[in-house]
């Protein structure tokens, strides 16, 4: 869908839009699953445990004891989620979101990127190529 964007500047925006949603959505789905399993088992100790790494393990084999069909499935989830919340609290805490182009060698700006083309009419065309 955004690929056939013809703004890329409006294209970057409702990109970042999505992912900043992203990144709310996921750390919202860990606090469910912890907070279904709190009412589940009534262990928030253990149940909050779960989120620290360091501590996961020793809750998990609490919690497993007891309800062994649900902590199962979150600790399978909440190993999915844990780079996805890394990430989100690095940029909740400590920068906003950006968006970035890496090109493997630099990271640019994608709006400078753009502004370069501007000035090199072959780099445009085929820009504009690419984007159909």
């Amino acid at each position: 869908m955004l690929a056939s964007k013809r703004n890329i500047d409006s294209a970057l925006r409702e990109l970042a839009y999505h992912l900043k949603n992203y990144l709310v959505r996921i750390y919202e789905l860990q606090e469910r699953a912890v907070g279904f399993l709190t009412a589940v088992t009534h262990d928030t100790e253990n149940v909050r445990a779960l989120k620290s790494h360091k501590k996961r393990r020793e809750a998990f084999l609490v919690l497993h004891k007891q309800v062994p069909t649900l902590v199962d499935p979150l600790l399978v989830l909440l190993h999915l989620l844990d780079e996805e919340i890394k990430i989100r609290h690095g940029h909740t805490h400590e920068q906003f979101l950006n968006l970035v182009l890496d090109t493997g060698y630099d990271i640019y700006d994608p709006q400078d990127a753009l502004l370069d083309l501007q000035n090199n009419e072959h780099a445009r065309k085929m820009s504009m190529h690419a984007r159909g």
